[in-house]
């Protein structure tokens, strides 16, 4: 016969909560250091600034307009649009863009270099 177990004392006393240990403080963990570099500061357009971005956009819209009203423009978007593969189309829209381009620079000279920034950003496109 196997022999009985001795019973648990069960004790009446509440339970005593362990409190953490306090570390000295020079053993204190460091603090964990930032990794990443402090964010430069945006600066922020003045609003004349805003202003003549808004003014520079609607005179490059004027001008587009006024391109696409010009026979040879309105022709090369006719032979962009009919294009039979990618290939001809991307060509044809290469050879309408650069012309469209050209006529707005001819139209309003003040707005060349936003013309060039558009022009380069979808040549790019179409390169693809």
């Amino acid at each position: 016969m196997p022999t009985p177990m001795p019973a648990k004392k069960v004790s009446t006393e509440p339970k005593k909560l362990e409190q953490p240990v306090q570390r000295p403080a020079t053993e204190q963990e460091p603090k964990p250091r930032k990794t990443q570099p402090t964010p430069k500061p945006v600066a922020k357009k003045s609003v004349k600034s805003v202003e003549d971005d808004a003014a520079e956009k609607e005179r490059f819209n004027t001008a587009k307009r006024k391109a696409i009203e010009v026979e040879r423009i309105r022709e090369l978007k006719a032979v962009a649009d009919n294009a039979m593969g990618e290939d001809e189309g991307r060509k044809a829209l290469r050879t309408y863009n650069k012309a469209l381009y050209e006529e707005m620079r001819k139209i309003d000279p003040e707005i060349t270099d936003r013309i060039n920034q558009i022009e380069a950003a979808i040549m790019r496109r179409l390169a693809d």
